[in-house]
């Protein structure tokens, strides 16, 4: 999702937008909250449920998945693979398995295409405070 939802949009002018759009991933929550004058937990649910996304918390990084995606995308998009409500003893993943993936901002195609091209598994994406995304990143990809 390059543009934002059309819901968050209406209530920012064009240079806001703009801002917003052109920051980092990683900052795209923080300057959106701040053009909106609303505190970030409350922009983050607004934004995940006008993407259609759930909002991950207690976010346990995939140790299964993190050989799956490469460093520099998983640093460019910041996202990581984690954990959804799957037990440590179901065993291996199949081609069928979800890849759950936690993003510091909505996901667009090209995203999507990219990780697609590292695993066949379908995506299963959640948004995730930024924050806690990049620690998260910096813990498992270095």
């Amino acid at each position: 999702m390059e543009a934002l939802p059309p819901s968050l949009a209406g209530h920012l002018s064009e240079e806001q937008r703009q801002t917003v759009m052109e920051a980092p991933r990683e900052k795209r929550l923080e300057a959106l909250a701040a053009a909106l004058g609303r505190p970030e937990p409350e922009v983050l649910v607004h934004l995940a449920q006008a993407a259609g996304l759930d909002v991950a918390s207690n976010l346990e990084t995939d140790p299964g998945a993190r050989g799956l995606l490469p460093p520099r995308l998983v640093h460019e998009y910041q996202i990581i693979p984690i954990r959804h409500g799957e037990k440590p003893e179901q065993g291996e993943p199949t081609s069928s398995t979800p890849l759950h993936i936690a993003a510091a901002w909505p996901p667009d195609g090209l995203m999507a295409d990219w990780i697609r091209t590292f695993t066949p598994r379908p995506l299963a994406w959640h948004l995730a405070v930024p924050e806690r995304v990049h620690q998260l990143i910096i813990e498992n990809f270095g």
